[in-house]
């Protein structure tokens, strides 16, 4: 089990129910069956980024959904817009018109329409997505298939596969259209690139050079070229016309591999993002070095040049989202409120503020009344800290005549003046944190399957906190019993209370 001290949260964002700070109706045990998801506060960690095709939007895919940001403001504190997904989501693509966006979320990719947010479709893909491309006019989508090896070319129109990319020994990486949609180029784990004939699924030939795991591939504007990186710590070009490897590049700065390549909208700059957490950006025709940017945001994941400007966007391993100036390699904008793990929630005694952390190890303040601002408070980051990891949670119930530990799958409750156990509270996984109501009649837990709120007294099971999409870490009751908070690992708080 493990319990941290307030560490952080970055900016706390969500559309909330005007009651929320209004409730009446405290949480009993007759009404616990009730309660439900009031608001959600963060936008998660990022993993995939890209920008629409007129280059207004930014999208972001991330732990909770899919955010809209505009790319003229990536650093607005106001909430974006937000297409919510079940589970993390890993690969991201717009339709050429910008009409359609997909999301590839564990076995499934959604389909949104870019304007209203609704859902259009859901494709079981039976594997969890590393990328998702749609051909230049709209109307296939690639993405990963049953077995890893293999590319499925799915209809847009009908969502079924029509091809099925076969002939890699190893898990594929990236796929992609050329910009005429003609020809299908694969990244895999079997340090290859294959072509494909787009119409015919026939492999055209196989680029062979990498001496480890190839992860992306990128066509130039004018698909006359293609660049590969691979875990080899390169970066390649490639002719297309024959086949012949033009350009091996391989900073000696540079000892992690390159996640994600890209050129510029006109072709002629070619970048790379690698695990070190830089960007190289050199020129497409020669290979010559022109700049290098460190992020400052972890191990670059993903990134995308506005189709319309010399700017790029950056997603990093520590939840950072950045647009950048490549022209003087400057940082032009941060987005606010990408967030890393949660890992504590506490109320005020008066329910106004909420106490929020993650693993930044700064404490922010929201104002419950006001909205999902925070307030940073520098002073509390350097009095507090992380603690010890622990293997016991221990807390007094609010008359002190019992307590509560979590102890691995379970939650007991003991008599303090005799130590005897007199109940035993299990819903499913590991236990990380409790809390217990404040009349001392509601006992919640959470862990590694969700949350759950039990009657202490009957030991019954009230109500499962099931949404959050990854580990969660904290839980707590506001003092008047109206409201409970859940912090996880999937970067965002939930507040749960009666309709």
């Amino acid at each position: 089990m493990k319990k941290q001290v307030l560490l952080v949260l970055v900016l706390l964002l969500a559309a909330l129910p005007a009651t929320l700070n209004a409730q009446e109706n405290p949480i009993t045990v007759d009404n616990g069956t009730e309660i439900v998801e009031l608001a959600r506060l963060g936008r998660g960690t990022a993993n995939v980024v890209t920008f629409s095709p007129d280059g207004s939007l930014i999208v972001v895919g991330g732990s909770v959904g899919v955010w809209l940001y505009d790319s003229g403001a990536l650093d607005t504190p106001t909430e974006p817009p937000v297409f919510l997904a079940d589970a993390p989501v890993t690969a991201l693509a717009i339709s050429p018109d910008g009409s359609i966006i997909a999301a590839s979320e564990e076995n499934t990719v959604r389909l949104f329409d870019a304007a209203s947010g609704d859902e259009i479709a859901a494709i079981d893909t039976r594997e969890i997505g590393r990328f998702l491309n749609f051909s230049p006019d709209g109307l296939s989508l690639l993405t990963v298939g049953e077995s890893r090896n293999n590319v499925n070319v799915v209809s847009v129109l009908d969502q079924t596969v029509v091809t099925v990319l076969e002939g890699h020994t190893s898990s594929v990486r990236d796929a992609e259209y050329s910009p005429d949609g003609s020809v299908i180029a694969t990244a895999a784990e079997d340090n290859s690139v294959r072509l494909w004939d787009a119409a015919t699924g026939d492999t055209l030939t196989t680029l062979s050079g990498h001496t480890g795991r190839v992860v992306s591939v990128a066509f130039s504007p004018d698909g006359s070229l293609l660049a590969s990186s691979a875990a080899d710590n390169t970066v390649r070009v490639w002719n297309l016309e024959d086949g012949s490897e033009l350009l091996n590049l391989q900073p000696e700065d540079s000892s992690r591999q390159f996640n994600v390549v890209a050129f510029s909208p006109d072709g002629s700059l070619l970048v790379g993002g690698n695990a070190n957490g830089s960007v190289y950006t050199w020129s497409a025709s020669d290979g010559e070095a022109i700049s290098v940017v460190e992020t400052d945001g972890g191990e670059v994941l993903d990134l995308a040049f506005n189709p319309t400007k010399d700017t790029l966007v950056t997603v990093g391993r520590n939840e950072s989202v950045k647009l950048w100036n490549l022209l003087d390699g400057s940082e032009m904008a941060a987005a606010v409120g990408i967030t890393d793990r949660m890992t504590s929630v506490a109320f005020s005694p008066d329910s106004q503020y909420l106490l929020v952390g993650n693993t930044d190890r700064i404490v922010w303040l929201w104002d419950v009344a006001t909205g999902p601002e925070l307030n940073l408070s520098p002073s509390w980051n350097d009095a507090l800290g992380a603690t010890n990891e622990v293997t016991t949670y221990l807390q007094f119930f609010p008359d002190g005549s019992l307590f509560m530990t979590l102890e691995g799958f379970s939650v007991r409750i003991y008599e303090t003046a005799s130590g005897e156990e007199v109940a035993t509270l299990r819903g499913s996984g590991l236990t990380t944190s409790g809390a217990i109501s404040p009349d001392g009649l509601l006992v919640a837990y959470v862990g590694s399957d969700g949350g759950y709120l039990f009657d202490v007294l009957g030991g019954e099971l009230l109500a499962e906190l099931p949404t959050h999409t990854d580990w969660l870490q904290t839980i707590a009751f506001s003092p008047d019993q109206t409201l409970i908070a859940t912090g996880a690992d999937d970067g965002t708080v939930r507040i749960w209370g009666l309709p």
